[in-house]
């Protein structure tokens, strides 16, 4: 996650690990695939597709399992493909028990979508190829290698044409998801960018750079919360003598030329020995203030 912070707020968004974001939903759509099995194994059985339903309760075993084998090593992609391969099996199977279920087969051109939608484009593509075997081997069980060419060819070309037409949707919205994904990235960038700038502003002085009242009274707050005995806290203030003088006589523009080498001078001799040590300035009272 790309994060833009300031004191107040935490603004964050998506960064371009978009594999790492998408991957996380695998076990849910796993959860989603698990429940369909069921659902038809109970289904075929009281339709009376004994075959098809031993099946789709294998493909809910066969969940099972990997959910309990690879489940805390978080092998997102590992997972995935295992299973869309065994759910890819189990529709072969179910589409050639019985005349009735033929179509059952074309469930299997969704794992290119669930490729394309967890881990990008290229997945998408080695799934697009093994549907298209997947096809292939199912006309040839059924119908023979010949006649599924001469007889068939129609609706083979369908079949294949189809998965291909699928994939490239996948590729479209993929490419949408990155270019957007980019842009959003190039905005959270320019945001952390004009947070830093705003959270300087509030909390510096322009001209010497050093902490302002705003900021030095939290810095106190927080230093005087976490005082104790053993660990105490002091303020010391260190008063410019002539400093008057000269915005009076010189003007303040001579004034602010003065500020400037003496704020550097005041950092480098007195340089901070904790991270809760700062120098603050207020001009008005002419005093340079370091607390610690």
């Amino acid at each position: 996650m790309i994060q833009a912070k300031n004191n107040s707020a935490s603004v964050s968004v998506p960064s371009s690990e978009g594999k790492a974001i998408r991957a996380q939903r695998v076990w849910h759509l796993l959860d989603v695939m698990f429940l369909a099995w069921v659902f038809f194994g109970v289904y075929f059985w009281m339709r009376g597709f004994e075959a098809a339903s031993v099946i789709a309760q294998g493909q809910a075993l066969v969940y099972v399992v990997i959910r309990l084998m690879l489940i805390k090593k978080q092998r997102y992609a590992t997972v995935m493909n295992l299973y869309l391969f065994c759910s890819g099996l189990g529709l072969f199977f179910v589409s050639v028990s019985h005349p009735s279920l033929e179509l059952s087969a074309f469930f299997f051109p969704t794992s290119i979508v669930v490729a394309s939608y967890l881990f990008g484009i290229r997945p998408a593509a080695f799934w697009l190829l093994i549907t298209l075997a997947h096809f292939l081997a199912l006309f040839a069980y059924q119908y023979g290698l010949y006649d599924s060419f001469v007889h068939h060819l129609d609706e083979l070309v369908v079949s294949l044409g189809t998965a291909v037409l699928l994939f490239f949707c996948c590729q479209q919205a993929e490419a949408s998801y990155q270019s957007q994904t980019k842009n959003l990235v190039a905005f959270s960038k320019d945001l952390q960018r004009r947070s830093d700038e705003l959270e300087l502003l509030a909390t510096t002085d322009s001209l010497t750079g050093l902490t302002n009242r705003y900021q030095l009274q939290i810095e106190l707050e927080e230093i005087l919360g976490l005082a104790t005995e053993q660990s105490k806290a002091a303020l010391f203030l260190i008063d410019m003598d002539g400093f008057k003088e000269i915005n009076d006589t010189l003007g303040h523009a001579t004034g602010d030329e003065v500020l400037v080498p003496y704020s550097s001078s005041m950092t480098t001799l007195l340089p901070s020995t904790r991270t809760s040590e700062s120098f603050a300035l207020f001009p008005k009272a002419e005093v340079q203030t370091r607390i610690g």
